[in-house]
């Protein structure tokens, strides 16, 4: 009953430091898409960082909440149970307050986790907007074919050679 509560105890903590780095990573998405919008490239690539190192930690804590949830399963306490359209797996026979904390936990991960996913695609639509802005301008640039090219005469004359922008132009 002692490993039984321990293997709880552990996992609860587990999910509980992954629920608090989802809490993190959603706000350096959120400052992400402040910085997305202030044009903020420094601010941009601080957060991408540090939502790398979020990402690398919360792996390796759901590896460990496997390995326990893995361990709690071996003593026979891990069972199927269907919840709407999901089918999940249930701790049967684990010692309060143990079980609440990790329903609690779980509830509380996907939650954030949806919250993260709808903030992400914010993000991603900001970006997808921003290069369709950068696409538009170099692609109206690109189409520039006014004869701003002059002879050593200081007549207008055709290029004598593709130009892709204004500065290829050259006398």
């Amino acid at each position: 009953m002692v490993a039984k509560a321990n293997l709880a105890k552990n996992l609860a903590q587990c999910l509980r430091e992954i629920s608090d780095l989802l809490e993190k990573a959603k706000a350096q998405a959120q400052l992400e898409q402040r910085a997305l919008v202030a044009n903020d490239p420094e601010t941009l690539v601080a957060t991408c960082r540090a939502q790398e190192e979020i990402l690398q930690r919360i792996v390796e804590l759901d590896k460990l909440a496997g390995d326990i949830a893995s361990a709690l399963s071996d003593e026979g306490n891990l069972v199927d149970v269907v919840m709407g359209e999901e089918k999940m797996s249930a701790l049967s026979g684990v010692p309060e307050p143990y079980a609440s904390l990790i329903n609690t936990e779980i509830a509380r991960i996907r939650d954030l986790a949806q919250q993260l996913q709808q903030q992400h695609d914010i993000n991603r639509t900001l970006i997808q907007n921003g290069l369709e802005i950068v696409a538009c301008c170099l692609r109206t640039i690109a189409s520039d074919t006014g004869a701003n090219y002059y002879s050593p005469d200081g007549y207008a004359t055709e290029v004598p050679f593709p130009v892709v922008l204004s500065v290829d132009r050259k006398v």
